[in-house]
């Protein structure tokens, strides 16, 4: 067994965890198109690499945008995008 520490939750886990999964064949065949790479053990690890990526920066963005109050904007910013705003 191979343990390694998870470079986002600093939590050690078995490297080579293995699990059965049903994938979408339609869903997969997409994946493979766009990507360069060769096999569905590769699609679905770049898949969780970017999902956990992905909701670490939304996490990092919330956590900025709570702190900040209206006086953190730019007037002319929040004018221009209330008039191109669709309602």
């Amino acid at each position: 067994m191979c343990m390694e520490v998870d470079r986002h939750t600093h939590l050690r886990y078995d490297r080579d965890m293995r699990t059965n999964i049903e994938i979408d064949d339609k869903l997969m065949a997409t994946a493979f198109k766009l990507s360069d790479l060769k096999t569905k053990k590769a699609i679905v690890q770049a898949a969780l690499e970017e999902f956990v990526d992905l909701r670490t920066a939304n996490k990092a963005i919330l956590a900025t945008l709570r702190t900040m109050t209206p006086d953190d904007f730019d007037p002319a910013f929040l004018a221009d995008y209330e008039a191109h705003r669709v309602r």
